[in-house]
């Protein structure tokens, strides 16, 4: 989540961007402490879902369709502000260069 949050603020700057729930500090193991924190991150992402602009971005897509974020392509180029390579057009065969 601090990740989307950071990469929602980094490619949306001017827009106004949800804060997320703050983390705390608490035993392993408080079934309330869970239940909170679930509740929480699930009304947070309800807020970026209903963002006019921030339902439409890319990051909360993969976000919330890669089936294991931290191997995603996609996700580790927006962590990473790795450019997307641009194809370059072959010529047809026989076509001069």
């Amino acid at each position: 989540f601090v990740g989307l949050a950071d990469r929602l603020a980094d490619s949306h700057r001017g827009y106004f961007v949800p804060p997320r729930p703050d983390k705390t500090l608490t035993s392993r193991g408080d079934e309330d402490f869970v239940a909170s924190r679930m509740q929480q991150l699930d009304a947070y992402l309800r807020r970026l879902a209903s963002h006019p602009v921030l339902r439409h971005s890319k990051e909360l897509r993969v976000f919330l369709t890669a089936q294991n974020l931290e191997a995603d392509e996609t996700w580790y180029r927006m962590k990473h502000k790795v450019p997307v390579p641009v194809p370059v057009p072959m010529p047809a065969p026989g076509q001069a260069h």
